[in-house]
């Protein structure tokens, strides 16, 4: 009787080690199987992704063409500030790219400290510095206050040297905004049938001669940095019949106006 029972347990051993073989390699069979799977679709979401992004819609990409910092940069006008509401009718003009056409405009200067009304069939200035202004009138009532009125206006603004003219005009101003930049104290009333004046610059140094032929009286004085180098300089300008005289002399460093 022993040996059945031995021999039982035998192969009771014999056939226990090879069902517990086949279930580690069954497992590791299934193990293989899921990682492939695993890697497979891996793959394929990898694939899908690649796919996704290359799959541009070209037709809702921009149009070639510059930056708006980089056509700005190349216009013509580049640098020109928009039209603003300086604090003068004679700084509008200069600010005002002529190429707007007719001028009409009224509301508070930039400075908040007047308020004006103005038309012109022509006013404002090119890139290179020359200015115009035709058929012009204006109102200006505050820290500035002036009434205008003129035919013809034109000008040229370069380095060192700027020059004016003007034909048929009629002004009366009083105010704080010097017409040579400087601000202090202003007055005049004149009538003019032509005037021509030229002022030559070096630093903050200025010098102004010019000849009208009209009536009345005009003149300023006041402080400006012009060259903004930190020294002031001081201005005075007169004009008086047919003669325009006016100048500006920069100060010590030491002496604060």
């Amino acid at each position: 009787m022993t040996t059945p029972i031995s021999g039982s347990t035998s192969g009771g051993a014999c056939s226990r080690p090879e069902d517990d073989s086949d279930t580690p390699n069954a497992s590791s069979s299934a193990s293989t199987s899921n990682s492939s799977k695993a890697t497979s679709e891996s793959r394929s979401s990898q694939s899908n992704a690649s796919s996704s992004s290359l799959d541009v819609d070209w037709d809702s990409m921009p149009s070639a063409g510059p930056s708006p910092a980089v056509a700005a940069a190349a216009s013509p006008l580049a640098g020109k500030a928009a039209e603003g509401h300086a604090s003068t009718n004679a700084t509008r003009t200069t600010e005002r790219d002529i190429h707007g056409g007719p001028h009409l405009a009224a509301g508070l200067t930039d400075d908040k400290q007047s308020a004006f009304v103005s038309a012109a069939a022509v006013k404002g200035s090119y890139p290179d510095g020359i200015e115009i202004e035709l058929g012009s009138a204006s109102i200006q009532v505050g820290r500035q206050s002036e009434v205008q009125a003129g035919a013809g206006r034109a000008g040229y603004h370069g380095e060192g040297v700027s020059v004016a003219a003007e034909a048929f005009t009629a002004s009366a101003q009083f105010g704080a905004e010097n017409p040579d930049g400087s601000v202090g104290l202003n007055a005049g009333l004149s009538a003019t049938a032509a005037s021509v004046e030229a002022t030559v610059k070096h630093s903050g140094n200025s010098v102004t001669l010019g000849l009208a032929a009209g009536v009345g009286a005009s003149g300023s004085v006041g402080v400006r940095d012009d060259d903004k180098d930190g020294k002031k300089e001081i201005c005075a300008r007169a004009a008086f019949e047919f003669v325009i005289i006016g100048g500006c002399i920069e100060l010590p460093t030491f002496v604060r106006p």
